[in-house]
């Protein structure tokens, strides 16, 4: 019984496996290879590499909170946003130096900037308006946030299973029985 049970449950995970996820670093020779413009870019569905934290200090005179969880941190209050790794994201805009803003949750201005880094082989990495100490300063939902340092780890991935579109001319043979 434990056999039958154990053969049955074999072709049950092949079939799953097969519906998983390919996720691929997304890098500038990847884009190149593909030959994808900035139409076809618009069309794939991007997806992080790793966990983004940005942070702002609020101060007790402002009281509106938008995009993020208010907690205390050293006796002041942080609002702080986390996007997890592998949350689908989509292509707002390529600049004109090839990077590129992505959004991950809805609303006007909730983007995050991403560009190629050599010292990356090419990955398109979390960009910052500037960088101090491993911590990048952010404009995020139209204000100043703080990412955390493990969040420029944080790099585009693309899910690349590969669908067999070849088209067939042909026939199949049936085969030649003796008579």
């Amino acid at each position: 019984m434990k056999r039958a049970l154990f053969l049955l449950t074999i072709p049950l995970l092949l079939v799953l496996s097969s519906c998983s996820k390919n996720y691929t670093p997304f890098t500038e020779n990847l884009k190149d290879y593909q030959n994808w413009d900035n139409e076809d870019l618009k069309s794939i569905q991007f997806y992080l590499s790793d966990d983004i934290v940005i942070q702002r200090k609020v101060s007790n005179s402002n009281s509106e909170i938008v995009a993020g969880k208010i907690k205390i941190e050293n006796g002041k209050k942080v609002e702080e946003v986390i996007i997890p790794a592998y949350t689908p994201g989509i292509l707002t805009q390529v600049d004109g130096k090839g990077s590129f803003v992505l959004r991950f949750e809805n609303g006007e201005g909730r983007d995050l900037n991403f560009g190629p880094n050599p010292e990356r082989n090419g990955k398109y990495v979390l960009l910052a308006e500037s960088w101090n100490k491993k911590v990048g300063k952010v404009e995020y939902d139209g204000r100043t946030y703080y990412t955390s340092p493990e969040s420029r780890y944080s790099f585009l991935m693309v899910d690349m299973r590969r669908k067999d579109n070849r088209q067939y001319n042909g026939r199949r043979a049936k085969g030649v029985t003796l008579d």
